[in-house]
């Protein structure tokens, strides 16, 4: 057995790569939550909840401009067919540097009005120290993109924890030293910083250099014009729960919101990772080999069933212990993050139900049609949370936010349907059993927010 095993991790073909991917993410995935954890942890007990609250709508700031101006450059490497040849890779760095300097500047100009929108002068010096970090982030190397084009991530993994890992000791060392939320604003700096710098030691093949050349540009924004609206859709998605909530409570409910999005967000950051990092590119070259139809859906089959042991545990300690976990790690100004993040579990779980056939349609080159997945996926989410407010205030937008969860897991079947991929039993037995234990555990210990 353990002959088999290693003959199965080991060598060049695609499953010994999906494999040794897959080990190489949930390592590093346990491993730097598990880091974020201990620093949130330090800086929930050093810091105050509105802090939290500000850093949010910041981050949510850079991560809407980036993604509204995503050109899709790195799906595009991932999906092309022909070899990349130095003129494509040197023209499509070129365009992440202009990329990143254009949000950089427009960081800059938002950084007052959006202040004023919140009535939060903070807001204002927190933004424009953090509006550097697309500049920098810009003018990484461009290799890694190629060595997950390979599913060869190991290097890409290891660049990931050496520079999460070190930004952690410089903030926590700042906190120490002096807390206060400048350290949280430059996190996002220092972690850009460091990538940038070591991403030309960690990836072998040529340094970039600013080029253009016509055709490859042209091949470049053919297929990122719709990877523009879709990775926007995108944000709303994932996002827009964040941006709706930011509007309408308290600074210091938000930062208690933040506490509990960020641990449910544990399973998205799972199975995206996943996802974008192996799946893609394996499911992109499974569509290009010559198998047949009934080995490809058994590949999926066993990816997906191995995502849905992952989650499951996770899912089922925040969903069912979410209010222990909180009282456990956090001081009594947090208590409400527990009941919350109860609720925002259940969501995580039809994330993780949907997750192996989302980014199906990006594998297979058609981001046309993963647009208008997205956009269906941003259209439920706000009609959920809009409803769900109405009817049953806070407690029921969170309510919504799960919802729309599950609403996503049919909108992204329907996305897929042309592919023939037909086997989804496994995802109604998983959710319908995952949720009945959820749904009797709450009935035995107490609705969450009941107590609110």
């Amino acid at each position: 057995m353990i002959a088999k095993l290693m003959t199965r991790f080991s060598g060049t073909t695609l499953q010994a790569r999906i494999l040794q991917g897959s080990v190489a993410v949930l390592l590093a995935e346990v491993y730097s939550s598990g880091l974020r954890l201990v620093s949130n942890l330090v800086m929930a007990r050093l810091l105050y909840p509105e802090a939290f609250g500000l850093m949010l709508i910041v981050n949510l700031l850079i991560m809407a401009l980036g993604l509204l101006s995503d050109v899709g450059v790195r799906s595009a490497i991932v999906a092309r067919k022909e070899a990349i040849d130095s003129t494509y890779l040197n023209t499509a760095w070129t365009m992440l540097v202009v990329r990143g300097g254009i949000l950089s500047a427009a960081t800059l100009l938002l950084a007052y009005p959006v202040s004023r929108f919140y009535n939060e002068p903070k807001l204002l010096p927190l933004m424009l120290l953090t509006a550097i970090m697309p500049l920098i982030q810009g003018l990484g190397s461009p290799n890694g993109i190629l060595y997950e084009k390979r599913v060869e991530i190991t290097r890409v993994i290891l660049l990931g924890t050496f520079t999460n890992t070190v930004s952690v000791i410089i903030v926590m060392a700042w906190l120490f030293i002096h807390p206060t939320i400048w350290a949280l604003a430059a996190n996002g700096v220092i972690t850009a910083t460091v990538t940038t710098i070591f991403s030309y030691f960690f990836f072998k093949g040529d340094r970039p250099r600013l080029h253009w050349d016509k055709a490859a540009a042209s091949e470049l924004f053919s297929f990122g014009r719709w990877v523009i609206v879709a990775t926007a859709l995108t944000f709303l998605a994932r996002q827009g729960d964040s941006l709706i909530v930011s509007k309408a409570v308290s600074t210091e409910q938000l930062g208690m919101f933040s506490i509990a999005m960020a641990l449910s967000k544990l399973v998205d950051q799972v199975v995206s990772k996943l996802n974008w990092s192996v799946l893609v590119p394996a499911y992109s070259e499974m569509h290009r080999e010559d198998d047949d139809s009934h080995g490809k859906e058994r590949k999926r089959l066993k990816i997906k069933l191995g995502m849905f042991a992952l989650a499951a545990p996770i899912i089922l300690a925040f969903a069912m212990f979410g209010r222990d976990l909180i009282g456990l790690m956090y001081d009594s100004r947090y208590q409400d993050a527990g009941w919350m993040l109860e609720i925002l579990g259940v969501g995580a779980l039809f994330f993780a139900v949907g997750a192996p056939i989302r980014t199906l349609p990006m594998a297979f080159g058609d981001s046309y049609r993963y647009m208008w997945q997205q956009f269906w996926t941003v259209a439920t989410l706000i009609g959920s949370m809009l409803i769900g407010a109405e009817l049953g205030g806070f407690i029921g937008l969170l309510l919504g936010i799960a919802a729309a969860q599950a609403i996503e897991y049919f909108v992204a079947r329907w996305s897929v349907s042309k592919y023939g991929i037909r086997n989804y039993l496994p995802d109604f037995l998983f959710a319908a059993g995952m949720l009945a234990i959820i749904l009797l555990t709450w009935s035995i210990r107490g609705w969450p927010g009941s107590g609110t």
